[in-house]
């Protein structure tokens, strides 16, 4: 049996066992375990203009939810906006996420707190208070049991009026990962992917880890060795 398929086989040994975990005692309420808010700041707002917006989802102390690849197991969280006529909100921005293993199979996502930041466009025609609407909805797992969860908000802004979000938001920008401005190649053989690199100006910078974080789930083994050499 190749070692992909086992680690398959394993995945869904797991997912099976997690509804009979969950019945050996009384599971917590959704709402404990991830409380979500609407993050905006509207002293940013103005009639044409770009703003940050976010989702903040606290979670509970040992339990995590996941990246938009969740790697091996689990779901990604899905926030989608609800937003007046001819205001528009651009892709999801992602924090680095951690990685966690449970068994043979790895996993990437969140604990303690993250903020999913989005850009939102104002029509220049805004006028008035604006009211920003989400719904969301995650996976929040322990090492023994899944619970989904879903939160349907709202928030209401005053354009030039701030909230109180502004240092929250700055925080969770700068959480965002940044493109390098070095170019890189990638090679794939039949057995591994080589992410390669050259930058002299990385000589000097004594990098002591590397991480390739996959947006696609089924491009690599997540669970596999990656080794970083350096020359």
């Amino acid at each position: 049996m190749s070692t992909r398929l086992s680690r398959m086989l394993t995945i869904l040994t797991l997912a099976a066992a997690l509804p009979a975990a969950a019945e050996g005692g009384e599971q917590p309420a959704a709402e404990d375990l991830v409380r979500a808010e609407i993050l905006a700041d509207g002293a940013e707002v103005r009639p044409g203009a770009t703003f940050p917006v976010g989702v903040r989802l606290r979670i509970a102390e040992g339990w995590h939810v996941y990246w938009k690849n969740p790697g091996d197991s689990g779901l990604p969280t899905d926030v989608a906006w609800r937003l007046p006529a001819g205001w528009e909100a651009g892709d999801l921005g992602w924090p680095v996420p951690e990685v966690s293993w449970a068994g043979p199979i790895i996993n990437y996502g969140y604990e303690g707190e993250v903020v999913l930041l989005a850009s939102v466009h104002a029509p220049a025609d805004a006028a008035g208070a604006i009211a920003i609407g989400a719904d969301v909805s995650w996976l929040v797992c322990n090492p023994e049991t899944c619970i989904p969860g879903k939160a349907k908000l709202d928030r209401t802004i005053e354009p030039g009026v701030a909230t109180g979000d502004a240092d929250a938001l700055r925080a969770a920008r700068e959480e965002l990962p940044q493109p390098a401005p070095w170019k890189a190649r990638l090679a794939a053989g039949p057995d591994h992917v080589t992410l390669a690199i050259a930058e002299p100006a990385l000589a000097e910078a004594r990098i002591a880890s590397a991480y390739f974080f996959p947006t696609a789930n089924d491009v690599i083994d997540h669970a596999a060795e990656q080794r970083l050499e350096r020359g």
